[in-house]
């Protein structure tokens, strides 16, 4: 017994998330954004493989008549999802106890009671054995078989930077495309570089949006794209020097 506690003991702000895997965990992200879903793997940087999530969006806008705050609220569900540390605030695991073998979720109503037994009072178990895993004699081979089927699962219904090519050149016959995959290779941004006939006589702006356009079947699943370069082909060839009358340049 003495070595199952040592194992479940929380040492480390990381041991919170590390007890928490195969649960649903509360994760608030920048931009009012809140997760709520299955972990299935993290690492030492908070990123994150969630299942079966829900989403939370909240948006705050002003009515231009009254001036008043509308407060909008938006849901989605996804399968997986990969959550990139550098947007996590906060990451709440489950709140639980141990009864021997059987792990009871801790309704609101009896919250009060809890705290009493984490500060002593009352007869119940000491407030170290709030944090534990759901059952001691869980089977480990078969969760990690399930992170590791999440895992691979989230990561082929990314988009690739193929699939960046393929539509960018399907929409735009270019004469020459370069794609940058600009996320660390979880294909959630990326840099692209375009040159094509279609562009002539289109203003900057119309050209960007015929490169969105080509890429809108995979918009849902990409945070963000940058447009370095749509030009025309007579745009990608080099711009002569300007010449300088010999005695303008002594002067």
């Amino acid at each position: 017994m003495a070595s199952a506690e040592e194992e479940i003991a929380v040492k480390e702000p990381l041991d919170l998330i590390r007890l928490s895997l195969d649960e649903r965990i509360y994760v608030k992200l920048r931009s009012d954004r809140e997760l709520r879903g299955k972990l299935h793997a993290y690492d030492q940087h908070l990123n994150m493989i969630l299942g079966d999530v829900e989403e939370i969006v909240t948006t705050v806008e002003i009515d231009d008549e009254t001036y008043e705050e509308i407060v909008r609220t938006t849901r989605r569900t996804i399968p997986f999802l990969f959550v990139r540390g550098d947007g996590v605030i906060l990451v709440s695991p489950p709140l639980r106890t141990a009864d021997r073998d059987h792990i009871k979720i801790i309704p609101p109503c009896k919250l009060k009671k809890v705290n009493k037994l984490v500060e002593g009072e009352g007869t119940g178990q000491v407030g170290s054995r709030l944090l534990c895993l759901p059952s001691l004699r869980r089977n480990r081979q078969r969760a990690r078989e399930d992170r590791e089927e999440g895992v691979a699962a989230a990561l082929a219904m990314g988009v690739t930077k193929e699939d960046v090519e393929a539509a960018v050149a399907a929409a735009l016959s270019p004469t020459h495309l370069v794609v940058t995959d600009t996320s660390g290779g979880c294909g959630a941004s990326y840099e692209i570089e375009v040159v094509s006939d279609k562009f002539e006589g289109k203003r900057l702006l119309e050209r960007h949006r015929m490169v969105n356009t080509a890429l809108a079947p995979h918009m849902a699943e990409i945070h963000a794209v940058s447009i370095k370069k749509a030009i025309t082909p007579a745009q990608a060839q080099p711009q002569p020097e300007p010449v300088v009358a010999a005695d303008k340049a002594q002067a």
